[in-house]
């Protein structure tokens, strides 16, 4: 039985600190993965660092509204790359809000800072997520219109939303995200965000082209018991994110994972609390032997006081336990996967097997021999359990073979196969026939073999078919 994460997290799974440099780490990403495989740290209401302004956030932002205390360029910084922002009609402009209360800092600002960042860091890209804060402008009709003018100041940063998008399409970009209807071109809709839920199947969608979401967000974290629910929430999508790389039908499935929530309604402290509990949780998962043997994404999470890493009591900052993860499993990516494996015969004794370039770095290749319709080898190999681009079989027994060699993996829509058939004479095995004495031979499990039948054995260090 798996013990409790937040018996373990009170514990208290110490890791030492680190201070790494996250400011270009998606560069060492190739660019071929898809976006949907990431692991990524963001924050949920981004903009609260910034300070407040207007009645209600002058009045009761710092104590009531507080979810970060970096501003949005120091989260850039830290890598963080997913920013929740709220919109909302502020006289002739867009301010971003958390419920009333309204920050300092307007959608232009938040739009400027990221588009700062990835001028002198081209290599990184930004998820944004946007909702009209509509408690906080009296849902103000206005909001779609101001909406799409802000964000048209910023095309040329944007990138066209789609659900397969890779990480070489989106490098110095912007992926814009709404829950709500705004006539930007380039926007995904997202339809189906269902608040406070522990999960829910949610879609993004744009030109018809639609991405699966799964999304928690259970926030309501009061009542006894409130945060052990909010923990195991974050857990059960973390386990279902894992796996969403094993199979190509998945990269289409995004994944948003929200850690934030509060204990008590309105407070700031409240929030710090919450966020403290949740990020040790999670980086206790992430760093459990559990996980790194079967790891996989995490997907975007969301997280509150970002960076805040004193508060934590010295654990490893949240942000790199994230950007980590994603050097604990093999992404599925858009590789020339329409290639086949190459299958040469040279006429003489010599068969090759050879994978083509561009191919996906995790593949299995399932090899099948035939002689004269007797199948003589029938072997699978894996790359991730041996280093390989080249088999070589060579062939002693005179007759009709048929070669297949098919290529299959989680970033193959279809496996892709190669069949050859061609024919060995009598003639060409005696013009490689040596005066040496005979070596010895073994079988594949390295046992000697005294009258070898048809079949696959070692003679000479190399794979002999007779």
């Amino acid at each position: 039985m798996k013990k409790s994460i937040i018996a373990l997290m009170l514990f208290g799974a110490t890791l030492g600190a680190k201070a790494t440099d996250r400011t270009d780490w998606m560069s060492a990403i190739d660019d071929r993965t898809y976006v949907s495989q990431l692991s990524i740290p963001g924050t949920h209401d981004s903009a609260t660092g910034h300070g407040w302004t207007g009645f209600y956030g002058v009045m009761g932002g710092a104590t009531m509204a507080t979810t970060q205390e970096r501003t949005i360029a120091e989260q850039l910084e830290l890598g963080v790359r997913a920013l929740d922002l709220r919109p909302g009609v502020a006289g002739d402009h867009l301010y971003l809000f958390h419920g009333k209360c309204q920050t300092k800092l307007g959608l232009w600002g938040a739009l400027n800072a990221c588009r700062n960042f990835l001028a002198f860091h081209p290599g990184e890209f930004i998820f944004i997520s946007m909702r009209h804060e509509t408690e906080g402008d009296s849902n103000n009709s206005k909001y779609a219109e101001m909406a799409k003018a802000e964000l048209s100041n910023f095309a040329d940063y944007i990138v066209d939303f789609d659900p397969e998008l890779t990480v070489g399409d989106c490098r110095g970009k912007i992926i814009i995200t709404s829950r709500d209807d705004i006539d930007f071109a380039p926007m995904g809709r997202i339809y189906g965000w269902s608040n406070n839920t522990e999960l829910c199947d949610a879609y993004i969608s744009r030109n018809g082209r639609e991405a699966h979401l799964l999304l928690q967000d259970h926030y309501d974290c009061t009542g006894d018991g409130g945060i052990t629910v909010k923990t195991q929430a974050i857990s059960a999508l973390m386990n279902k994110s894992r796996y969403l790389n094993t199979e190509y039908s998945n990269v289409g499935t995004w994944v948003i994972n929200h850690c934030s929530g509060y204990m008590t309604a309105a407070s700031s402290a409240s929030n710090k609390e919450v966020a403290e509990l949740t990020s040790k949780a999670v980086i206790y998962i992430l760093k459990d032997t559990e996980w790194l043997d079967d790891c996989g994404p995490s997907g975007i999470m969301m997280m509150d006081f970002a960076g805040c890493d004193a508060a934590y009591s010295g654990t490893v900052s949240l942000i790199d336990a994230i950007i980590d993860n994603n050097e604990g499993y093999m992404p599925i990516g858009k590789y020339a996967v329409t290639k086949k494996p190459v299958v040469t015969f040279d006429g003489k004794r010599l068969l090759t097997i050879k994978t083509p370039e561009g191919c996906p770095p995790t593949f299995t290749l399932d090899v099948t021999i035939k002689l004269d319709g007797e199948v003589l080898v029938e072997e699978t190999y894996r790359s991730w359990t041996w280093n390989f681009d080249t088999k070589r079989y060579t062939l002693e027994t005179p007759g009709k073979y048929i070669v297949k060699a098919k290529m299959s993996g989680p970033s193959y829509p279809t496996p892709v196969s190669t069949n050859k058939t061609f024919t060995l004479e009598d003639t060409a095995i005696e013009q490689v026939e040596s005066d040496t004495p005979a070596s010895p031979i073994y079988n594949l499990q390295g046992l000697p073999v005294a009258r070898p039948t048809h079949g696959l054995y070692i003679i000479n260090g190399r794979k002999i078919l007779r």
